[in-house]
């Protein structure tokens, strides 16, 4: 079994990106349910521009994770 690599060129620098094993996606899996746990249930007196910067993090977290994962 071999893993997908894929080139990521940005700002002149590659990397390579590898696809994630089926154990490294159930791990992805559960770090988005860790982050989902930390916000707050009840969001329903927030403003909205504050629901707006918590989902932003959010996503750069995940999304930070994901990157990482791959290298």
């Amino acid at each position: 079994m071999f893993l997908k690599t894929e080139p990521l060129e940005y700002n002149g620098e590659t990397v390579t990106l590898f696809e994630l094993s089926a154990l490294q996606r159930i791990e992805f899996i559960g770090y988005i349910a860790e982050v989902n746990k930390g916000v707050a249930a009840d969001t329903t007196e927030m403003s909205e521009e504050a629901l707006a910067g918590i989902a932003t993090a959010i996503n750069v977290k995940i999304a930070a994770r994901i990157v990482a994962m791959s290298l």
